[in-house]
C-alpha cells in the first residue's frame, strides 16, 4: 500500500542538497548544515537592473553561474555567447568584452582582466539547439518560488524570499508537492520559543514539524536565531522501501504510526 509522507532523499539531487525532507532527516539528522546559496538573486534576463557586481551583465544573453574568488563564492549573472547552433563550446563575456571559453563541464575558466573564476556547466544546459542562451534549473525554480510566495504569503513574500536566498528557508512549489502551512524545522539550539504553535518533535533529533503556520508566524520563526533551516513539507507516494516503513514515522521502534492519517 502507498504511504503518503514527506519526500525522500531523492529530492536532494534537485534542490541543491538542502532538503530536510522526512525520510532523509530520520537517517541523517545529525549532519545538517546551513544550505549554500544556489542561484542568483534576480532574473539574469531582465531588461533593467542595478547593484551589479563587476563581472555581471543582464539581458537576453545572460545566465546565472557560480563564481569564485580567493576568499568568496557567489552566483552572478554573466553574458554568454553560444557560438551559434553548431558551436561545440560557449564563451563567458565580461562587461569589458573579455571572453573565457567553457569547453568542459565542472571546470573553471579564468580571465586576464578579472580576479574571479566561473564554474562551467555543460553546453546543453546553457545553450539550446538553436544557439540561444537558456536559464538554469535553479534560476527558473527561484522564479517559480517567488511567484508562489507572492500568491500565498502576500506582503510577507519578499522577506520570505530573502530567507530562501540566504539558505535558511526551503519552500516547495505546487508541482513539487509542497504542503500548505506545513514545515520542518531544524533547531540550532534549544532556545527557540514555539509558544502557541502546533508542533511535533521527532524523537532523538533536533527537528520539529509544524502544522497550520500562517505567513506571519512562519516569518517570525525564520527570524529566530536558534533556527538554522526551515523547509516546507512535501508529499510523495512510497510503495516499497528495502529497509521497511518503520523509519518513516520518525521513530525506529518496530512499528509504523500513521501520523496525520499517513499524510504530512
Amino acid at each position: 500500500r502507498n504511504i503518503v509522507r514527506s519526500k525522500s532523499s531523492m529530492m536532494l539531487s534537485t534542490v541543491g542538497g538542502c532538503s530536510l525532507n522526512h525520510l532523509t532527516l530520520v537517517l541523517f539528522a545529525n549532519i545538517w548544515r546551513l544550505c549554500q546559496v544556489r542561484t542568483c538573486k534576480r532574473s539574469c534576463q531582465e531588461v533593467l537592473g542595478s547593484d551589479l557586481r563587476p563581472a555581471e551583465t543582464i539581458g537576453k544573453t545572460s545566465r546565472c553561474f557560480q563564481t569564485n574568488g580567493s576568499n568568496w563564492e557567489a552566483h552572478e549573472c554573466l553574458g554568454v555567447d553560444c557560438k551559434g547552433a553548431t558551436g561545440s563550446y560557449y564563451s563567458i563575456i565580461l562587461p569589458d568584452k573579455t571572453e573565457g571559453r567553457c569547453e568542459t563541464a565542472n571546470t573553471f575558466v579564468s580571465f586576464p582582466t578579472w580576479t574571479g573564476t566561473v564554474a562551467c556547466e555543460a553546453r546543453s544546459q546553457v545553450c539550446d539547439a538553436d544557439g540561444n542562451v537558456v536559464q538554469g534549473y535553479e534560476e527558473l525554480r527561484r522564479q517559480e518560488i517567488k511567484s508562489e510566495l507572492e500568491q500565498e504569503h502576500g506582503e510577507y513574500a519578499d522577506e520570505l524570499l530573502d530567507k530562501y536566498d540566504e539558505g535558511r528557508f526551503e519552500p516547495h512549489t505546487t508541482k513539487e508537492g509542497g504542503l500548505k502551512n506545513m514545515y520542518l524545522v531544524r533547531e540550532q539550539t534549544s532556545s527557540c520559543d514555539f509558544t502557541g504553535l502546533s508542533v511535533i518533535t521527532f524523537p532523538a533529533s533536533n527537528l520539529k514539524h509544524f502544522q497550520d503556520l500562517k505567513s506571519k508566524q512562519l516569518l517570525e520563526l525564520l527570524k529566530q536565531e536558534c533556527v538554522n533551516l526551515t523547509e516546507q513539507d512535501v508529499k510523495t507516494n512510497v510503495s516499497a522501501v528495502s529497509w521497511g516503513v518503520d523509519w518513516v514515522d520518525g521513530a525506529q521502534d518496530g512499528r509504523y504510526v500513521r501520523n496525520y492519517g499517513g499524510e504530512g
